[in-house]
């Protein structure tokens, strides 16, 4: 569901949709992190980004190939090099 907003560039609708989902303790895999954090990349919404990255940290999941390109690219884009340092360099 969260794709098919971003698919419809619904990008409000599908952060609300993952707080929603987050509310009632559902399980996010890491493609819908992924979705996630690329909709807060287009939105240019980095207060989300942010709290995803806390998201993955608390959560204690571990962190694909995929969601790590996208927050690393994610936080190059809008030049927060603090945040990008600290979470490239946990990176195996």
């Amino acid at each position: 569901m969260i794709k098919a907003y971003v698919y419809l560039t619904l990008l409000g609708e599908a952060l609300e949709l993952f707080r929603t989902m987050r509310g009632v303790s559902v399980m996010l895999g890491m493609v819908a992190v992924a979705i996630v954090i690329s909709a807060c990349d287009l939105l240019g919404d980095m207060s989300f980004t942010k709290m995803m990255h806390c998201f993955i940290e608390k959560s204690r999941i571990e962190v694909d190939l995929l969601v790590s390109n996208i927050l690393i690219n994610t936080y190059a884009e809008c030049g927060i090099l603090d945040e990008l340092i600290d979470f490239s360099g946990k990176q195996p």
